[in-house]
C-alpha cells in the first residue's frame, strides 16, 4: 500500500488525496510521524477541505495528539459557520478522540441532513472503533447496511488490504484523469 500511494504522490506532489492515503498507510504501519506530516500536508494542498482536515482531526485523536484534535475540531466548527460542513467530517475527530457517541451524533446528524459519505460507513477503517457499539449498529440497520454473520471488514489494524488497494486506486485513477485534463 506505501509503494502504491508513494508512487501516486510521486507522480503529483501536489496532489492532497494522495498525500492523506500515504498518511493512513503510514499510521497503520506505526510509521506515526511520517504518517501525521503527509496528512498533514494533504489537509494543506486541499485548502485545509473539511474531508481532509477532519481526518488529520481523526489521526491526531488516534495518536494522542488530544490539543490538535480539539484545534482541528474547533476549526471545522467554525467553517460551519460561513459554509455548510457536514457533521460527517466532524465524526472522524470525535472517533478519533474516542469520543463514541459524539461520533454517532455526527453521523445521525448527517442521515437526517442527508449529507456525508454514509454509504461507505460500513466499510471505512475511519468508523472502525464505532463497530460493535449499540448506536453505530442501529445507525447501519437504519441503512440497511448491517453487519451480517461473519463478515469481516478489517484485520486487526481497523483497516483491510482491499480498502487501502481500493483507495489507492481511485487515488491514482483520480490523478491519471487530472493529469490526462490537463495534457488537453
Amino acid at each position: 500500500a506505501v509503494s502504491a500511494a508513494r508512487h501516486a504522490v510521486e507522480l503529483d506532489p501536489q496532489y492532497g488525496r494522495a498525500r492523506a492515503t500515504l498518511g493512513w498507510a503510514y499510521l497503520k504501519l506505526g510509521r506515526t510521524e511520517e504518517g501525521l506530516a503527509e496528512l498533514e500536508q494533504g489537509a494543506a494542498l486541499t485548502q485545509h477541505d473539511p474531508m481532509f482536515l477532519g481526518q488529520l482531526g481523526e489521526a491526531y485523536g488516534l495518536t494522542g495528539n488530544v490539543e490538535k484534535a480539539r484545534a482541528v475540531l474547533h476549526q471545522l466548527t467554525e467553517a460551519a459557520r460561513q459554509e455548510y460542513v457536514t457533521p460527517y467530517y466532524r465524526a472522524y475527530v470525535h472517533t478519533g478522540l474516542g469520543e463514541y457517541d459524539s461520533a454517532i451524533d455526527c453521523l445521525e446528524q448527517s442521515l437526517a441532513e442527508g449529507t456525508g459519505g454514509l454509504y461507505g460507513l460500513k466499510a471505512s477503517f475511519l468508523f472502525a472503533p464505532l463497530r460493535g457499539h449499540p448506536r453505530f449498529t442501529a445507525l447501519l440497520k437504519k441503512l440497511n447496511l448491517e453487519e451480517e454473520d461473519g463478515y469481516r471488514i478489517a484485520d486487526e489494524t481497523g483497516m483491510s488490504r482491499d480498502a487501502i488497494r481500493m483507495a489507492i486506486k481511485r487515488a491514482v485513477a483520480e490523478l491519471a484523469r487530472r493529469m490526462g485534463d490537463a495534457a488537453s
